[in-house]
């Protein structure tokens, strides 16, 4: 290959890199403000969705128990869970 054909050669290449390095930025740049325009929610309105959500999806849960995390869906489980906190409370009370 003759050297002037390289050099031309090396050069589109650099244009395209150019080229994918400012779409790649555009795209970038695009998504952020897309992605910053379309938050809107503020976090209590975050938190009555949620709320929300899981009221309707679990309705026989109350939503105080759901600091149990699994053991709100399981009452045999909550019951065990109860009765060793009972027997922990029981010793603690002993010891002092």
């Amino acid at each position: 290959m003759p050297r002037s054909r390289f050099i031309i050669r090396f050069e589109e290449d650099g244009m395209k890199q150019k080229n994918i390095l400012k779409l790649l930025a555009g795209m970038a740049g695009l998504g952020i403000a897309l992605g910053a325009a379309t938050v809107h929610a503020s976090p209590e309105q975050d938190q009555q969705d949620l709320i929300k959500y899981f009221t309707t999806k679990y309705p026989n849960v109350k939503l105080e128990d759901y600091v149990y995390g699994a053991l709100a869906f399981d009452p045999d489980s909550k019951a065990q869970y109860d009765a060793i906190m009972e027997i922990g409370r029981a010793s603690c009370r002993e010891r002092v």
